[in-house]
């Protein structure tokens, strides 16, 4: 069972990446504000809730895979098909 130690970074390790140093800082903060007995977690807005509905209804189609071929008229085909899908469900544009 874990001791309740918290690692801290050694002496003589390479420090964390700075494009990375916001993301730790981020995460620090977000397990605080969890750890607080009052912690509500956030309510989805429902733009978000659509586009889950949509993409959960899209994938229960099975659409098919882009196979990754150079061929433009096999993309093509394929976008059209994936589109067509989004336009049978009435999936809004910005989604």
């Amino acid at each position: 069972m874990p001791t309740g130690k918290v690692l801290r970074h050694k002496q003589g390790a390479e420090p964390p990446h700075p494009d990375f140093i916001h993301l730790i800082e981020a995460m620090q903060q977000a397990f605080v504000q969890m750890s607080n007995p009052d912690y509500q977690p956030p309510v989805l807005r429902k733009h978000q809730l659509d586009q889950a509905d949509h993409l959960q209804r899209f994938l229960r189609l099975q659409p098919g895979q882009f196979d990754g071929r150079l061929e433009a008229l096999t993309a093509v085909a394929w976008l059209r098909e994936i589109e067509r899908h989004f336009r049978a469900f009435g999936t809004p544009v910005e989604f």
